[in-house]
């Protein structure tokens, strides 16, 4: 939530008034992070449909950003349900116990719709902290004389495994489930979940505006006569 306040003169024929104006802004980011993976989600149906190069990597951003939206869920409920006391750079798992205790909710990790969770959150977890993998692979293979020289390495990350189509989609959805799941235990309104702003204008005092300096005439006068 953001405050602004500060006075302005606002000029009519000469005559300005003084006012206190003041804005509150709420923003609300797990929605612009559930639009960027519902955005994701279109172009991935759309792939699956008609084909399309890159259908992976859309289905790793839309992965990523599903992963940040639940920790941005928890966030929301956090901030509105355990105020003072919410800390937004806690552990997740913390705050999944926390805002799931309050809500009276009990996850199981196991089954759908919350395995999905767990899925998105080890995906976040591979990409976020990036590191480098070396795999050495030794097996005894019988092949013909013509196909010794073949060589089929994968060099596929272990995120890819888990960024399939089927799996992301499925994760979105179960996501929506959880989150309207969480809203109605919450009691919250879908209204306050989204951002918004509101401001008002408080008059302080009329004033002149535009009006000559005396000092500066006369200096200007004398010059003249000069």
């Amino acid at each position: 939530m953001r405050i602004v306040s500060h006075s302005v003169i606002l000029p009519l024929t000469g005559i300005g008034y003084r006012i206190s104006e003041a804005k509150t802004s709420k923003v609300r980011i797990h929605n612009d992070l559930a639009n960027a993976a519902f955005f994701y989600k279109n172009i991935i149906e759309e792939k699956r449909k008609n084909g399309g190069p890159g259908i992976s990597i859309d289905c790793m951003a839309c992965a990523t950003m599903l992963a940040f939206t639940w920790e941005a869920y928890l966030n929301f409920f956090g901030s509105e349900l355990l105020r003072p006391d919410w800390n937004e750079m806690e552990k997740l798992d913390v705050k999944e116990t926390l805002v799931l205790g309050k809500l009276s909710i009990k996850a199981d990790w196991g089954k759908q719709p919350y395995s999905s969770v767990r899925l998105l959150t080890k995906i976040r977890d591979w990409l976020a902290h990036g590191k480098p993998v070396e795999r050495v692979i030794t097996k005894a293979v019988v092949k013909g004389v013509e196909k010794v020289t073949g060589r089929n390495i994968d060099l596929s990350g272990e995120w890819k495994s888990l960024c399939t189509p089927v799996l992301v989609l499925k994760a979105h959805d179960n996501l929506d489930i959880i989150f309207r799941q969480m809203l109605e235990a919450s009691g919250i309104a879908v209204i306050d979940t989204l951002s918004s702003g509101e401001g008002s204008i408080t008059f302080t005092e009329t004033v002149v505006v535009g009006k000559p300096r005396e000092p500066e005439i006369k200096l200007r006068t004398l010059a003249e006569k000069s």
